[in-house]
């Protein structure tokens, strides 16, 4: 009986961290998404030098590769 209770409230506890878990992984894509369309607003703009355009497009790599990163392993 108090076996079966241990079981249980462990059950319980994994499901709502997968939850918490989920959520926050939700929020910081959210986040990475507001970045990318930052940079994709910047590197639209028409007063970019090479560097800067180089400098934005390699940080905006970086986050497209972070996204995925979160698919891969969450989905």
């Amino acid at each position: 009986m108090v076996q079966q209770k241990l079981i249980n409230a462990t059950i319980k506890n994994a499901l709502y961290l997968e939850r918490y878990k989920q959520s926050e992984v939700n929020e910081i894509v959210k986040f990475l998404r507001g970045i990318d369309k930052i940079i994709r607003d910047e590197l639209a703009g028409p007063n970019l030098t090479e560097y800067a355009r180089a400098k934005l497009e390699k940080q905006l790599s970086l986050i497209n590769d972070l996204i995925s990163v979160k698919f891969d392993k969450h989905y």
